[in-house]
């Protein structure tokens, strides 16, 4: 998370109120914060961009654009995508604070806000970006936090959805310099977007929050066929440059499927660390692991070989 030079967050305040805009400008400075302001909504991106914005505060009511058009293109956008966003405005009704929410921001408040709430929202706000990134120990924490803000987004809107992880073992001790790490990277992505393609999946998006793993978010209707599929097509990338190397040295893919159908999930985070379990009990076990049921107190699992089904398997099973 950046901040100026002498360690302050930078806050963004977007509102066409000029006399809110001077309040805010002031108590929050006070509080030891950065303090950017603007009327125009057009203009939140590359501002925000040029002033390295830690956080944002939006109005939705402005005079050039909505707060809530603002939100999507935040959240779109490669950049800014990971910054958190809190909407304060006068429009209280349940339904708009729901649909606000599944625009992508982080937070709604409603005028008039108190203002030591507001601060304490925002402290929270940066602390909990904060705390996010330090906890997961992954490497690739960009491509990682807009996976996990993709899951909470879905999550948001109830929608139902599948994580299918791909996880190459021995990659690192396969590929020592990053330059080969790449490129057969791009052939695993090569091979996702095929499978992707071939199924005409929608709605299916694919993040590498490290090297030698591929996580795709998907509707949960296909995602055992494309698990099955994706292993297959990766399994052939290998043998064609570790086929003669011992087992315990060639890479190996397994795949960890979880889904938001067997329920139980309290958060993005929750869902996020139970794949995180999934892809250890895979790499352990050298075998490709199914969710079966999880619930907050209780998960089994059934656990499958690489690219083989069991005996009486249903169609289409891993």
């Amino acid at each position: 998370m950046e901040a100026t030079e002498d360690g302050r967050p930078v806050v963004l305040i977007v509102d066409d109120d000029l006399d809110l805009l001077e309040r805010l400008e002031s108590r929050l400075s006070n509080e030891g914060f950065e303090v950017q302001t603007t009327t125009q909504g057009q203009s939140v991106l590359e501002l925000a961009k040029e002033i390295h914005a830690n956080l944002i505060l939006l109005d939705v009511m402005l005079r050039d654009i909505s707060g809530f058009s603002v939100c999507r293109q935040i959240r779109h956008d490669p950049i800014l995508f990971l910054t958190p966003i809190i909407v304060v405005s006068a429009m209280a009704d349940p339904r708009e604070i729901d649909h606000g929410r599944r625009q992508g921001c982080d937070r709604y408040l409603t005028k008039p806000v108190e203002v030591p709430l507001l601060i304490s929202e925002i402290k929270e706000a940066l602390e909990s970006s904060k705390r996010l990134l330090e906890n997961v120990h992954d490497t690739g924490p960009k491509c990682r936090w807009a996976l996990l803000r993709e899951i909470n987004y879905r999550l948001i809107r109830n929608e139902g959805f599948a994580l299918v992880d791909l996880d190459i073992l021995n990659f690192k001790k396969r590929f020592s310099c990053e330059s080969e790490q790449g490129r057969f990277a791009r052939r695993v992505f090569d091979a996702a977007r095929q499978c992707k393609t071939y199924m005409d999946l929608h709605e299916t998006s694919f993040f590498s929050p490290r090297p030698g793993t591929l996580t795709t978010v998907m509707p949960p209707y296909h995602h055992r066929r494309y698990a099955q599929s994706l292993i297959e097509r990766v399994e052939d990338l290998v043998d064609g440059i570790s086929a003669e190397e011992e087992e315990e040295e060639r890479l190996r893919p397994v795949i960890s499927l979880i889904d938001t159908e067997k329920g139980g999930f309290e958060d993005h985070y929750d869902m996020y660390i139970g794949m995180l379990q999934m892809r250890e009990k895979a790499r352990t076990s050298r075998e490709s692991i199914v969710s079966d049921e999880r619930n907050q107190k209780k998960r089994r699992h059934q656990v499958i070989k690489s690219g083989n089904k069991p005996p009486n398997a249903p169609p289409n099973l891993l």
